[in-house]
């Protein structure tokens, strides 16, 4: 019975959605790679957890990046949120001047 324990912490692994950010800070545009299963949404979210907008909707297997313009945005911080089927990530960044 541990094998079977052990092939379901690895399956859950699997299904864990991973999120990198570049750059970061940014004054222009940044690029969100993150790997996730099945529907998923990213949005972006001002510190005080107000939804700006949906960057991303649809059906992802495996690695995905996006790019996002922030440059008409004020200078802050700010938060990208990806959320899949099987669990979610926040990811924290700043926008510079």
């Amino acid at each position: 019975s541990n094998r079977q324990a052990s092939g379901l912490n690895e399956k859950q692994k699997m299904q864990e959605v991973s999120v990198w950010l570049y750059p970061n800070p940014t004054h222009s545009s940044n690029t969100i790679v993150f790997s996730a299963q099945g529907q998923t949404t990213v949005r972006l979210i001002d510190i005080t957890g107000q939804e700006l907008k949906t960057i991303f909707e649809g059906v992802v297997h495996g690695k995905t990046s996006i790019v996002n313009d922030v440059s008409q945005m004020p200078a802050g911080l700010y938060i990208y949120k990806i959320e899949s089927s099987h669990g979610f990530q926040a990811v924290r960044f700043m926008k510079s001047n």
